[in-house]
């Protein structure tokens, strides 16, 4: 009765040990690994000191020279006026547009397109600023 126990054993361990070899080796298949473009550029913001749009990386630090072109829009009193832009700056015929505003407006800069690090035209968010005129000068001296 030993031996018919210990042929018992033996077989059951094999047979544990052969289905559990037999898992490994059928491992499953890899799976496609998907990759997702990281953008260098996320945003543009306006820099209204010196009158043009600058990039904005993913980091948070700015890009000056990565915008390309844009689109500037604002309604004025029904009317809506537009320009376009093939540098990172306004052009003088917006900067004038702009001076002749006498109230605070919202302008609107669409369609913008930056270069980023690797030299490929990306399409960035469009971007809504407030435009505030320039102060008159007080012409009255305090005495």
């Amino acid at each position: 009765m030993n031996k018919e126990l210990r042929t018992i054993r033996v077989l059951l361990l094999a047979g544990l040990l052969g289905c559990t070899c037999i898992a490994y080796a059928q491992e499953q298949p890899a799976e496609s690994i998907k990759v997702t473009k990281v953008e260098q550029l996320v945003k543009a913001e306006y820099d209204n000191t010196q009158y043009k749009l600058v990039g904005i990386d993913r980091f948070g630090n700015p890009k000056l020279s990565a915008v390309r072109s844009f689109e500037l829009h604002y309604n004025l009193n029904g009317n809506l006026y537009k320009y376009v832009s093939y540098s990172s700056g306004l052009t003088p015929e917006m900067l004038e547009s702009l001076k002749k505003l006498k109230i605070a407006q919202k302008i609107f800069f669409t369609k913008i397109k930056a270069e980023d690090d690797n030299g490929h035209l990306v399409e960035l968010p469009d971007l809504i600023e407030m435009h505030f005129p320039d102060c008159p000068k007080n012409k009255k001296k305090k005495k």
